[in-house]
């Protein structure tokens, strides 16, 4: 095994061993623990808590946390309030507490849920946490232009489902409800949007400055995602914040011939259509350290979801769709945003079963995805990840969604939101 292929393989397992090999690789349900450079993190931040008096450094993690109510949090708001910026508001998990059952590290999956989200929209070049204003940590302090969030992304964000029945105000202070948040800025509506994803896949890439003469091609024999072959592109990119951005695009398709000339000859693939082409997965590097995400369809053309006979989201199995891909009992739409974000749980997966490579030996391929891992696992390591035992922005939805009894499902969307609504476009970075 090459030095490059033991990165990757170290990377790949950490402390979390063969759990963490299996999400790098498929979406399942059984995400994700921290890996080794995130334990350390975690070291470091366990020795804080023991000798620091911030709000939110709980003693005892197993200490059962005491509710709120509702005027405590109006409390709570109301003094922080009176110095905070225009664009802060507040994220409460308070709604979440159970008496007696509900100790401090319950709720770390969702407190992380909601920095790893934020995070995951941000140009930002590194990291921000939201602020704990109470003991408890169940009130945290979000300041939007922190992540450049702007008013009309703000707006949109708002526009989710159940929003009014989540958002209050205290005085000229935003209250939100914390796994509702998390809720909101994961669906590919709102995503897209604050993302700044344009119409068209040719429009991001030059938003992106991606150079195809630099580009190398990976061929897979199978996908857990489309479970059919399909090409992988990777083009180094210049990203503010971290250096050695990068971009990823996969090629699905429709035909045997399409694949067949796929895996001879990938640079035909940037001028192939249909019926040859039939969709596409993008992952950019953040200024973070993170991953930004868009899907295509037809004449690649930017989509909200993914088309339902090309690829399977399996936990979203409340959309009630009958003919799934790849004949898996379970699935629902991919969706831009929420799916992305939680298959990818740490970044760039490995690729199974690489029969194909091109511009590159399979040793530089490998040095590419340790690189790429290890820039995303970094970002983790900056927000302090905890070892936790399911993917934090998965479990906050799957929270909300559960307390509210609400079903969340979607039908399927079509190429170019524009065309029925309206998308924002420009920059992507430094937006």
């Amino acid at each position: 095994m090459s030095e490059a292929e033991m990165k990757l393989l170290r990377l790949a397992l950490g402390t979390a061993g063969l759990a963490m090999a299996v999400s790098l690789v498929s979406c399942n349900k059984t995400n994700i623990k921290g890996t080794e450079g995130s334990t350390k993190a975690l070291e470091k931040n366990s020795k804080k808590k023991t000798s620091s008096k911030k709000k939110g450094k709980a003693s005892d993690d197993n200490e059962p946390v005491q509710a709120l109510t509702d005027d405590q949090v109006t409390t709570i708001v109301e003094s922080d309030a009176q110095n905070a910026r225009k664009t802060v508001i507040y994220a409460s998990f308070a709604h979440m507490i159970k008496d007696g059952e509900t100790v401090a590290s319950d709720l770390d999956v969702y407190r992380y849920g909601l920095t790893k989200a934020l995070n995951s929209i941000s140009v930002r070049p590194t990291i921000v946490i939201p602020e704990a204003v109470d003991d408890a940590a169940l009130v945290m302090r979000v300041d939007l232009e922190s992540y450049g969030i702007h008013d009309r992304d703000w707006a949109k964000i708002q526009s989710a489902p159940l929003a009014s029945d989540n958002i209050s105000q205290v005085g000229n202070a935003t209250v939100v409800k914390g796994d509702w948040l998390v809720y909101a800025v994961t669906r590919p509506e709102a995503y897209n949007q604050i993302m700044r994803i344009p119409a068209t896949i040719p429009m991001l890439e030059a938003q992106l400055g991606v150079d195809p003469s630099k580009a190398v091609f990976v061929g897979v024999k199978t996908s857990e995602v489309t479970f059919s072959q399909r090409v992988l592109e990777r083009i180094p990119i210049t990203t503010p914040g971290k250096s050695d951005g990068y971009y990823w695009r996969s090629y699905d398709f429709a035909r045997p011939d399409g694949v067949a000339k796929g895996f001879s000859n990938p640079e035909s693939l940037r001028t192939a259509g249909i019926p040859e082409l039939v969709a596409g997965e993008f992952f950019f590097s953040l200024p973070n350290g993170l991953q930004g995400y868009a899907l295509s369809g037809f004449g690649q053309q930017q989509r909200l979801d993914a088309q339902a006979f090309v690829a399977t989201d399996g936990n979203r199995a409340q959309d009630g769709l009958k003919r799934c891909v790849g004949g898996v009992a379970h699935c629902g739409y991919v969706i831009n945003g929420e799916s992305c974000i939680t298959c990818h749980a740490s970044g760039v997966k490995l690729a199974p079963s690489i029969t194909m490579t091109k511009g590159a030996t399979r040793e530089e391929i490998d040095g590419l995805f340790a690189a790429d891992i290890e820039r995303f696992q970094t970002a983790l390591d900056d927000m302090g990840y905890p070892e936790v035992n399911a993917e934090p922005v998965r479990e906050t939805v799957n929270f909300f969604k559960q307390d509210r009894n609400f079903a969340d499902k979607r039908d399927q969307g079509g190429e170019v939101e524009a065309v029925g609504g309206s998308i924002a476009t420009g920059r992507i970075y430094g937006r």
